[in-house]
């Protein structure tokens, strides 16, 4: 493989590919640093927050006597607001049953069944003139049909017995009696009754019809004693079917009820959920400065461990130094022949993977290694070193440190058949690394990898 196809000069090259994970494993290696900043601004906060407190005495007590009255207000507020909203949802919950079952309200008033009796109501003239006591017989007749009348139509749509009936019919008996309507129009001459009953057909209108007028009998003789002598005479019966707009008039009135009433809810429902309910504003105490010296301590340990990590962050990336044996294999594909820790088995590994390299381009494995470097310490030199330890007879290992910066490491690249790219973690910059592999790839010669140290 020739560095050169691989490691000319390219701009991209010098942009930095930072790992996510490996940022992250740096920072939490840091982990003492990040704990003591956060303890720090902990205390920094907790402090600031009983110092300032103490010094809102007085206006923390104001300010909680202000919390204490507002939420008076708004709990009276609140109470009676829902109070009210709960006897308007009766009332929606009870006009919408209405709405539901009520016979009345569901029947057409374009085609209604209806059935119909005429009554007339006839007195004693001679007990009349002698109650009259010499006054206005006539008007004194008029008088007395009207009362009269009055009772007759308080009995036929509240008291007359229906339960019977309506459980026959099978309604309720409050939606029976509305379906009965009784108007009356009293004069001198003949005081006349008119019967309407409303029905889902024409034969249940007449049932109900006919059971008022078989009850009449009994309330009559009843009536005497207090009106005198009358009769209760049904001058005609008819069942028709049409138009009925007093009904359809008593529909739309019921209807609008309704609808106000669910427009009432809905703007109580809305001014509950609109009422502000006051801020609350803790009096001076010391178990409110211990809790918000403890809240504000939480706040600043959080606080202080983000900053501090953000700080590291932006202090490893900055810093430009390679952060992981990973950093170069990604970005140019590089192997990793591995990571030498404080033992010899990882050098052993790694001339092991050297030789093998090796022996593919010659059977006997023979080649001058030479490890290329940023570096100018002893690390470097100490690495190198333990490799010698471990080369074969056919192998010889060698070192070029600070190739980016002497001239001599750079000659030495061509008397060798290949090269090793030896860095080190936090230490060796990314930028002169980029430097170094673009000078190999001038001198033709093959990387085989990199060994890593301080990974």
């Amino acid at each position: 493989m020739r560095t050169a196809d691989r490691y000319a000069y390219d701009e991209k090259n010098y942009i930095r590919e930072v790992s996510l994970l490996d940022l992250c494993r740096e920072i939490v290696k840091k982990w003492l640093i990040i704990l003591i900043a956060a303890l720090v601004l902990a205390v920094l906060a907790a402090g600031y927050s009983v110092l300032k407190n103490k010094r809102r005495q007085s206006s923390m007590d104001q300010a909680y006597a202000k919390y204490e009255e507002a939420m008076v207000t708004y709990n009276t507020q609140l109470e009676t607001l829902q109070k009210q909203l709960r006897i308007n949802q009766a009332q929606v919950d009870n006009s919408n049953i209405y709405a539901e079952k009520s016979v009345l309200m569901n029947l057409d008033p374009y085609n209604v069944s209806m059935s119909e009796a005429i009554l007339t109501i006839t007195f004693d003239d001679a007990q009349n003139r002698a109650d009259s006591a010499g006054g206005n017989m006539g008007a004194y007749k008029a008088q007395q049909a009207y009362t009269l009348m009055l009772a007759y139509s308080s009995y036929i749509t509240e008291t007359i017995p229906m339960d019977a009936l309506a459980q026959e019919l099978g309604i309720d008996e409050a939606y029976l009696r509305e379906l009965i309507k009784v108007t009356y129009s009293p004069n001198t001459q003949s005081q006349v009754m008119n019967l309407i009953i409303y029905g889902r057909d024409t034969a249940m209108a007449e049932k109900i019809r006919d059971f008022i007028l078989e009850n009449l009998d009994g309330v009559e003789k009843n009536l005497e004693t207090q009106y005198g002598t009358h009769e209760v005479t049904v001058l005609s019966k008819s069942t028709k079917q049409g138009v009925d707009l007093n009904l359809k008039d008593s529909q739309t009135s019921t209807t609008s009820a309704q609808t106000s009433l669910t427009k009432s809810l809905t703007n109580l429902q809305t001014t509950i959920a609109a009422l502000d309910k006051p801020s609350y504003s803790a009096p001076y105490s010391t178990s409110t400065l211990i809790k918000q010296a403890v809240t504000m301590a939480v706040f600043g340990f959080l606080g202080g461990a983000v900053l501090m990590a953000l700080f590291l962050a932006v202090r490893i990336i900055m810093a430009g130094t390679l952060m992981s044996a990973g950093e170069l294999s990604r970005k140019f594909g590089l192997k990793c022949l591995g990571c030498p820790g404080p033992t010899r088995d990882q050098y052993k590994l790694i001339c092991a993977q050297i030789e093998n390299y090796m022996k593919n381009r010659d059977p006997e494995g023979a080649g001058r290694i030479l490890f290329i470097s940023t570096l100018e310490n002893k690390r470097a030199a100490a690495a190198v070193k333990e490799m010698r330890k471990c080369e074969s007879e056919m192998l010889i290992f060698d070192l070029a440190s600070s190739v980016t910066a002497r001239p001599d490491s750079i000659r030495k690249i061509a008397d060798y058949d290949a090269c090793v790219l030896l860095e080190e973690v936090h230490v060796s910059r990314y930028a002169d690394i980029v430097r170094l592999l673009e000078i190999l790839g001038d001198s033709d010669k093959t990387l085989i990898g990199t060994v890593i140290l301080g990974a």
